[in-house]
């Protein structure tokens, strides 16, 4: 649960739109969840502005389900890594909402948007090679759904720096946007 939820919470309580015994029971499980065979950490985004994320490798699809669900449940914003294409139509049937990725591996549900911030820098993230770019596509749809900015190099190989200053115009525009930014404050 995230401190937007919790507030609305405590306001549907205070103008009488919710019992107090309802919103008790909404927060009985702060702050994790047991579901018998994982601990949700419901309580990660009050301390760290971040949801758990689902590590989806090796889960079963039952699994994944029941605990997409209850974060879900809790958050506008859930997200999931390393899962299969099997794995992810089985979540994507029992949740409409939900997205999958095939590159990243990832499956998300954003019911609100993280626009990144014009003034924020850009991360950048950069792979070898062609058999890097799932994880490095991991990399930055995590940053993405996150709310950073971030520019992409990939398949920049590891022979030569030929191959990664093809890029640096770009890096170079997107360092003035940011300088610029700055100051002007």
């Amino acid at each position: 649960m995230d401190a937007d939820k919790i507030r609305k919470l405590l306001v549907d309580v205070q103008d009488g739109k919710m019992q107090a015994d309802e919103a008790f029971n909404r927060l009985r499980t702060l702050p994790y969840e047991d579901l018998g065979f994982a601990h949700l950490d419901l309580h990660r985004s009050l301390r760290t502005g971040l949801p758990e994320v689902v590590f989806c490798q090796n889960k079963t699809p039952e699994q994944a389900i029941a605990i997409f669900q209850r974060l879900a449940a809790h958050h506008d914003r859930v997200m999931g890594t390393r899962a299969t294409p099997d794995l992810a139509r089985r979540v994507l049937e029992a949740i409409p909402d939900a997205h999958f990725d095939t590159t990243s591996r990832l499956i998300t549900i954003s019911r609100t948007d993280l626009p990144a911030p014009a003034e924020k820098p850009y991360a950048m993230v950069v792979s070898a090679g062609t058999s890097d770019i799932s994880v490095a596509e991991e990399a930055a749809a995590t940053l993405e759904f996150n709310g950073d900015r971030v520019l992409r190099a990939y398949d920049v190989g590891v022979a030569g720096l030929h191959r990664l200053l093809d890029y640096l115009e770009q890096l170079l525009q997107r360092a003035g946007e940011t300088s610029n930014v700055n100051r002007e404050r």
